[in-house]
């Protein structure tokens, strides 16, 4: 709880005080856009990895990812499921997207793939 984490910095107000400041700061921080709208068609892709729990498969489980390309003017998205996040998937998930969207962006942008990870 952020209120006992301040607390151990030293923080003594009360908790109305609190609950009101972060009203406002999250009030503010969803009224940024969360993206860059292209003003053109084609102009960029951007592309990136999903992680999911497990699927079980005759008693085995199997990790769950998901590829993700979004064409950033119209918001077109393109998902497949795998369950490998190979080099070899991942060229083959960028083929089927292109094939999908009709063609290829001017420019693609990767988000941080392969840098997050899962914390249990």
């Amino acid at each position: 709880m952020i209120a006992q984490r301040l607390r151990q910095l030293g923080f003594s107000g009360g908790l109305s005080i609190l609950k009101e400041y972060l009203h406002r700061v999250r009030a503010q921080a969803s009224a940024k856009r969360a993206y860059v709208r292209m003003n053109r068609t084609g102009e960029r892709f951007e592309v990136d990895w999903g992680h999911f729990d497990a699927l079980f498969y005759q008693g085995h489980a199997r990790k769950l990812y998901a590829f993700c390309l979004v064409e950033c003017h119209s918001r077109k998205l393109y998902l497949e499921f795998t369950h490998s996040q190979s080099f070899e998937t991942f060229v083959r998930c960028h083929l089927h997207a292109f094939r999908f969207m009709g063609g290829i962006a001017r420019e693609l942008w990767f988000d941080n793939l392969g840098h997050r990870r899962r914390r249990t």
